[in-house]
């Protein structure tokens, strides 16, 4: 809800008034495996190399939260 100006007549303020950032992290991985055609014999039969393979990282971003997304009528 950050950002969208609602009213809390309770507590007599805005709530959540202002846009936030959140920071988001994401682990992946990946695993592949491969073939291509590298070359030919000599009866023009192909030979392939094959292999596999694998990869991993972090990824962090930041997410804007700007409002709730809907029309809000309770103002």
């Amino acid at each position: 809800m950050d950002g969208a100006n609602i009213y809390n007549m309770i507590k007599d303020e805005y709530m959540a008034v202002s846009p936030k950032y959140y920071t988001l992290t994401a682990n992946w991985n990946v695993w592949y495996q491969y073939q291509y055609v590298a070359g030919y014999d000599e009866n023009g039969n192909p030979i392939y190399e094959t292999g596999t393979g694998a990869t991993s990282g972090t990824t962090t971003g930041k997410l804007l939260v700007n409002g709730t997304g809907v029309n809000s009528l309770a103002e």
